[in-house]
Formats: structure tokens, C-alpha cells, sequence
């Protein structure tokens, strides 16, 4: 079974292997040096690091193996995930058999494990837990919902932690069976891996209420003292509390939090009821999902987006409290989702998603070991003579169709995380009120479509964007940025000035726009703005990394003074395809090259700087910059990096 589970997971994930770099990749992976590589320097930044708001030292190792191995080949990123997932689905498959025999010898009165008499019953045949785990591991592993945490490189954590959280639950499991020093040793390979959990991503920070949930059922442990359980599980609150005080703090530094005048406390009970909400109504209906279901920038309670969610969770939580006895499993299930939710709802907001596919990971479980039970009760049901045959069949024929069902909708939703442009387009057809959606959609044509085409197509969902929030800084840099690419300066200076008055404190505005002015000749007025964008960045960034002026270079003296102004590739990047496309290649190199010293692994400015080489002439140093894109970067051929 568990062969076939795993087979079964990359069959229906298959395509993600297919994938670019996507998304946050270009700031993790793409253009990150500092985890390529196990040197001292380069792990103290895994152990120290909070960039994008997270700490995450084990999947920085992770990825940083990857590496090693593949360089920059997303293939090889895309693998390693995939085979995380699946080993995670045989996991998956284990608790749930634990968990399914528990709940039977529970439900009958008597022991937990398979294959125990209880009042005179039959045997609880192994193979019927088997097959309940089994339908319940296959719906975790092929649901579209899992998408989106496989075939994003940059949510490596979420699938890393949930490989440490299963085994820890295992090894939890498997104490709570064991007795003295057996015991002792079990417990504490399940606090080992839940810390490796936490260093993998703070997600995994409400396992101790979960393991309560547990204990209260299926375990049954209640007999025990739940001041006996409280104090077994201070060690896993420990850990917790610290996973959370770092979680919180790497979220401070890396990212935001959304402020309490932005969403109030009736705001932010409106935004828990949904969350809590969403995640077991996707679960069965995963419909129109989306890489990012954008928060709206007012929410109200009395809005029925989140009154009703709200009123439906108030009502399944007291219908389950009251039902307890009867609805243990469902109570219990409940219990987990909301404990696993919480961190990332309402209660303390960070970032632009009101809700995610990734935190389904954790909080789906619950409900899908129970969905296992209910094939381990038509099964025992059957086998006492209270079901006939024929329903058992016509059970399990649906349960097939169901699960052949999700694993097509993952095979063709994988495909939509292929590259940028396809993974934003999907999300603005899912909602097309989505700001941000059609800001990533109009960033991505600009960066991979060089036609005008591509540009004008960049520019309307930009616009787009705009229209949708207004305050959307960000949209008026890359629109002023897709104007000079169209050599509209006229249309770019007042979208980039736009930009700087929003984002005073932004070194990007005066770079951009000192790119705008370099374009047009207006060297004089560039050098003031790159000296100003100078001033502003952090001191351990603002330095000359490449102070030596080419001979080339100084024949062009402003040019080459304005380029070692310069300490953002991106920015160099652009200014040197805006004079390439003008004819200047040889001031083109000059851009370029400062471009590829402080970056050297990232793809598109090398392949612009052989461009340049090879507008001006010099083939021999064209084939040589191809050739070094080629060894750093093996999948980067000209047309895909050209787009």
C-alpha cells in the first residue's frame, strides 16, 4: 500500500517536474546567493536569516542540497519536492492507520490495536483499517489543493515541515503504546522531530493542541488526568512557544503585519470565521482555487463573504460540542483544523492573502482521517451483515471515481504553475478583481515578453492593478519601467515620479528614473538620483563591489560613472537592454557587465550582456558569457530567458 500510494502521488504531480522558477523564486533561488553552498558564511545566513518573513534554517539546507547537486536546474528543485510530498503521503498513510485502529477499539469498547476482540465482536481485520488509511492517504496526496505547495520551489517548508510533524506524531503514537524507558525514548524522538518541524517553518507550532485533541480522541487518554496530559505536553509547549516567538519575530523583520487601524477587532473576527471556514469547504469542494486569494482592503462583518462563513462556524462548532459523544471524530477533526489556522487567520494578519492553499496542508488532515473512517465503517458494517454487498460496492466505486476525479483536477491544475505568465493568468480568470494578480500577471509579461505585444499586454493589467487600488506603488514602477521599454519616456517619467512620492524611502524610484535619464542623454540629472538611491541603501549594501572603471567604460565617462553608482542588478539590467534596443551596445556592455559582477548567477543579464557582445562585435566574448549561462544555469536556453 504504501508503493502504491507513493506511485500514485507522482502520477498525479508529474507535471510539476515540467515548472520554471515561479513566482518568490526569483528572490529566494534565482537571485540569492547566500544558499548555494555549505561554507561557514553561508550557513550561519541559513540559521540567521528572515528573509520573506520566514525562518527556516532546515529548508534553507534543503535547498541548499539541491544545489549542490543540480545548480540551478528547477528540475531537480521540482524532484525533491515532489518526493517530499510523497514520502509525506505514506506518512500520512501510517498515523492514519494508527489512528483509525484507535478510533475502532475505542468506538468498540476495547483495545486500540488491530486485530483485538471486544465484547464479543470480531475481530478488527487489519486489512479494513488498511483500506481506510489507504483511501485516506490518496486523498491527501492527490488533492489540487497540494498543488500549489509541490509545485512552488519557495514553499519548500510547508512540505519539509509536514514530513517532521507526521513523525512526530508517529513517534507520539507510537509512546503512548509503549511503556518505561521505551516510552521515554519514543517521546523524545517525537519532541526532536517536532523541533526540526519548527526549524523547517513555524506552521507547526500547534502540534501540542493537536496531541491533546488525540488524547481526547481517538486515544481516549482522558482517564489518565488531563493535568497528567497538560504536563506531558509542557515540553512540546516549550518548543511551541519558542517556535512562535521566532515565527513572529522573522515575520516582523522579513515582512508586516497588518496594523489593528487597517482591521479592527470585529474585522479580524470576520477574517478568522472565514479562514476557519474555508479550509474544510475546499476540501470538498476545491473549486476555483487560486494561488492567491487576495485580502480586500475593507472588510466588514456584515459583508456576506464573511457573515455567512462566520454564522456557519459558530453554528458546526456548537452542533459538534452538543453532538460530542456522537461526533467525537468530527469534534476532534474540527479541533485541529481551527488549532492549525489560527497563526496564519485573522487573529494576526501578515501579508496580502486572506486565506491559502499551503495551510490546507496541516489543516486538512484531520477531516481526511475521518473520511478514512467512514470506509472502515462501511466495511465493518458490511462485515456484521448490516450493509448489503451491493452498497459496499457502489461505495467504493464512488470513492474510486472521487479519488480519480482529484487526482485529474491536480494533473491539469499542475500545469498552471508551468511559468509566470500561466500561473498569473489562471489567477486573474479565477478573479479578476484581484489587484495584485493582475500586477504579478502585468510584471511577468514585462520581464519575459519583449514584443510589444507582451509590453502593451504588461501595461493594461498594470493599469488594471492601479484602477483596482489605486496606492498600488509598485504597479506604477514596473508601468513607468514597461514605458521606457516602449520608449515612451514621455508616459514613464510622471509613472516613476508617481512611484518616488509614494515610496519616499525606496532607492528603486531615483534608479529608475536615473535609468530614464541616461536613456534620453540627461546623464546630469541621473547622477544626482543615483547618488541620492546610494545614500539610502543599508551600509552593508551600499558599497562598490566592482570599484575598478574598465578601460571602455572610462571613455564614457558619465556612463561609466552613473553604472558604478549602481548596486541593483535588476535596475543595470534594465538600463542595458533600453540601449541595446536603441543600437548603443557597446554603452550597453558597460551596464551589463556591473550587472552580471553583482549577480553572477542570475541568467537574464548574462544572456543580455552576450547580446551586447554580440551587437558590438565581439563574438568570442558572446560565446563565452553563453557558455558561462549554460554552467550556472543548465535549463536556461536563449529563447526562454529572451521572453
Amino acid at each position: 500500500m504504501p508503493l502504491a500510494i507513493g506511485l500514485a502521488t507522482v502520477l498525479a504531480l508529474w507535471p510539476t517536474l515540467q515548472g520554471e522558477f515561479n513566482w518568490d523564486d526569483d528572490v529566494n533561488l534565482v537571485n540569492n546567493p547566500h544558499y548555494r553552498g555549505f561554507s561557514p558564511s553561508q550557513i550561519r545566513w541559513m540559521f540567521t536569516t528572515t528573509l520573506m518573513g520566514h525562518y527556516m534554517p532546515l529548508t534553507w539546507l534543503s535547498l541548499a542540497a539541491n544545489y549542490a547537486f543540480g545548480r540551478m536546474n528547477p528540475w531537480g528543485y521540482h524532484l525533491t519536492s515532489l518526493l517530499l510530498h510523497a514520502t509525506n503521503a505514506v506518512l500520512f498513510y501510517l498515523v492514519a492507520r494508527r489512528l483509525l485502529a484507535a478510533a475502532v477499539g475505542a468506538s468498540s469498547g476495547g483495545s486500540s490495536r488491530p486485530g483485538s476482540r471486544s465484547d464479543g465482536e470480531p475481530p478488527t481485520d487489519l486489512l479494513t483499517i488498511s483500506a481506510g488509511a489507504l483511501v485516506a492517504a490518496l486523498l491527501f496526496a492527490v488533492h489540487p489543493q497540494r498543488v500549489e505547495s509541490v509545485a512552488w520551489i519557495s514553499d519548500r517548508g510547508t512540505l519539509l515541515c509536514a514530513t517532521f510533524y507526521l513523525l512526530a506524531v508517529l513517534a507520539y503514537l507510537t509512546s503512548v503504546a509503549s511503556s518505561g524507558v521505551r516510552r521515554r525514548r519514543w517521546r523524545a524522538a517525537s519532541l526532536l522531530a517536532f523541533a526540526a518541524a519548527l526549524l523547517s517553518k513555524g506552521m507547526a507550532m500547534s502540534l501540542p493542541l493537536s496531541l491533546l485533541v488525540l488524547d481526547a480522541y481517538p486515544l481516549r487518554r482522558s482517564g489518565e488526568g488531563w493535568r497528567q496530559l497538560l504536563l506531558e505536553k509542557a515540553p512540546y509547549g516549550a518548543l511551541a512557544i519558542g517556535g512562535a516567538m521566532v515565527a513572529l519575530m522573522a515575520r516582523n523583520e522579513g515582512a508586516a503585519f497588518s496594523g489593528y487601524v487597517s482591521y479592527g477587532l470585529v474585522s479580524r473576527i470576520a477574517l478568522t470565521g472565514y479562514s476557519v471556514w474555508f479550509y474544510p469547504l475546499t476540501l470538498m469542494c476545491p473549486a476555483n482555487l487560486s494561488p492567491l486569494y487576495e485580502v480586500p482592503r475593507q472588510v466588514s462583518i456584515l459583508q456576506p463573504r464573511f457573515l455567512v462563513p462566520l454564522l456557519a462556524v459558530v453554528a458546526v462548532t456548537a452542533l459538534l460540542i452538543v453532538l460530542r459523544r456522537r461526533l467525537a471524530g468530527a469534534l476532534a477533526a474540527w479541533a485541529h483544523s481551527a488549532a492549525v489556522v489560527a497563526p496564519v487567520s485573522g487573529i494576526v494578519h501578515s501579508g496580502l492573502q486572506l486565506v491559502a492553499d499551503r495551510y490546507a496542508y496541516l489543516a486538512q488532515m484531520g477531516f481526511i482521517v475521518l473520511a478514512g473512517y467512514g470506509v472502515v465503517w462501511i466495511l465493518r458494517t458490511a462485515a456484521h451483515g448490516r450493509l448489503p454487498r451491493r452498497a459496499v460496492w457502489l461505495v467504493g466505486s464512488g470513492v474510486a471515481m472521487a479519488i480519480l476525479a482529484l487526482g485529474s483536477l491536480t494533473w491539469s491544475q499542475s500545469y498552471a504553475w508551468q511559468d509566470p505568465e500561466t500561473l498569473w493568468g489562471w489567477a486573474v480568470d479565477v478573479d479578476p478583481a484581484c489587484a495584485r494578480c493582475h500586477y504579478n500577471l502585468g510584471a511577468a509579461l514585462m520581464r519575459r515578453r519583449r514584443d510589444e505585444a507582451g509590453l502593451r499586454a504588461s501595461e493594461e493589467h498594470l493599469q488594471q492593478a492601479l484602477a483596482l487600488s489605486p496606492s498600488y506603488s509598485d504597479a506604477y514602477l514596473n508601468l513607468g519601467t514597461v514605458a521606457l521599454m516602449r520608449r515612451r519616456y514621455a508616459e514613464a517619467e510622471p509613472a516613476l515620479r508617481e512611484y518616488i512620492r509614494l515610496r519616499p524611502d525606496a532607492q528603486t524610484g531615483p534608479e529608475r528614473l536615473a535609468v530614464l535619464y541616461l536613456v534620453q542623454g540627461r546623464s546630469d540629472e541621473a547622477i544626482p538620483l543615483l547618488r541620492r538611491a546610494r545614500g539610502m541603501r543599508p551600509a552593508d549594501v551600499a558599497v562598490d563591489r566592482n570599484p575598478t572603471v574598465q578601460p571602455a567604460e572610462a571613455e564614457r565617462g558619465s556612463l561609466a560613472e552613473a553604472v558604478q553608482l549602481l548596486d541593483d542588478s535588476e535596475t543595470l539590467r534594465y538600463l542595458g537592454q533600453a540601449l541595446l534596443e536603441q543600437g548603443l551596445a557597446v554603452d550597453a556592455i558597460i551596464p551589463l557587465r556591473r550587472a552580471v559582477a553583482l549577480n553572477p548567477t542570475a541568467p537574464t543579464a548574462r544572456f543580455w550582456l552576450a547580446q551586447a557582445y554580440r551587437g558590438a562585435g565581439q563574438a568570442a566574448q558572446a560565446d563565452a558569457e553563453m557558455a558561462a549561462l549554460r554552467r550556472t544555469n543548465p535549463s536556461s536556453g536563449p529563447p526562454s530567458v529572451a521572453r
